[in-house]
């Protein structure tokens, strides 16, 4: 979803098996400087997260971020060339 006349995305990503973000914390991963996590998504429960907030597999995270981050934001929390 494009917001501010489409200078900020808002995005959903769903954390895959082999991750390099699964099982992390969040205080101990660096994601992109332009996004800003909202909410992380597992089965039924929205967490709004905070440093402590562990990603798991098929956790769905919801973050803006700028358009120009959008594509690096997808690579960081899903993989490098996987999409």
């Amino acid at each position: 979803m494009k917001l501010r006349s489409g200078r900020l995305v808002l995005s959903e990503i769903t954390i895959a098996k082999g991750s390099p973000v699964c099982n992390k914390c969040l205080k101990d991963i660096n994601i992109p400087k332009d996004c800003v996590l909202v909410s992380v998504i597992r089965g039924e429960e929205v967490i709004i997260p905070n440093g402590f907030t562990e990603l798991k597999e098929n956790d769905s995270i919801i973050a803006v971020s700028s358009k120009e981050d959008q594509d690096e934001l997808k690579e960081y929390f899903i993989g490098k060339g996987k999409r």
